[in-house]
């Protein structure tokens, strides 16, 4: 029918702003077809997800600008729990029952409070059954707070992300990743990332 694909505006919210580039695919690549940015006032936004966060986000799903009313959204960096584990899946041990596990060991809060996913996972060459995974976690009650603010804003997530893996995404975009390392850094108003990857984990 010759229908385009809608593209999902991004969100990606700190302590200080709010950056909402759209993106659109073009023959040359890759542009950014729109971009916002709305500086978040202390007074305005106490660095919680509440109801003051609501008219910011509607400022910028109303802007005629932006196609679309998807979301990927990225959650300011506090929310997220972010750590490296190893271990042996056990005899008769499911993959999602070893990183329960690690995960039990490693969060500061209950597991059945959190939302838990994993960057990276890779069997070890030298040992079957040896594990590395690169997990994030977040409070579960934090992601249904966002996705209700979203939805009162009328928008939609489609998918909550992980800046580590955006920054993959481009890197991997942009240059052929190889087995040796690269190192990743992203500096924004009050966070540096720096990360060291590989073609095949982080």
């Amino acid at each position: 029918l010759g229908l385009k694909q809608i593209p999902p505006i991004r969100i990606d919210i700190t302590d200080q702003a709010l950056d909402a580039p759209e993106l659109l695919s073009t023959r040359q690549g890759m542009v950014v077809r729109h971009l916002r940015r709305q500086r978040l006032e202390q007074e305005a936004f106490g660095g919680e997800p509440d109801e003051d966060l609501i008219p910011v986000i509607k400022r910028v799903a109303k802007s005629r600008k932006f196609k679309g009313k998807q979301v990927n959204l990225h959650l300011p960096e506090r929310h997220m729990n972010c750590f490296l584990i190893s271990f042996d899946l056990g005899a008769g041990e499911i993959l999602e029952d070893a990183i329960a596990r690690e995960c039990r060991r490693s969060l500061s809060f209950p597991l059945e409070e959190a939302v838990v996913d994993y960057a990276s996972l890779m069997e070890s060459s030298k040992k079957k059954r040896r594990f590395k995974a690169a997990l994030v976690a977040v409070r579960r009650e934090t992601v249904e707070a966002y996705l209700a603010l979203m939805r009162k804003a009328g928008l939609s997530v489609g998918v909550i992300d992980l800046q580590l893996s955006s920054l993959l995404r481009l890197h991997q975009y942009l240059f052929k990743l190889s087995n040796n390392p690269v190192v990743l850094c992203n500096v924004d108003d009050t966070t540096t990332l720096l990360s060291v990857v590989t073609k095949q984990r982080i």
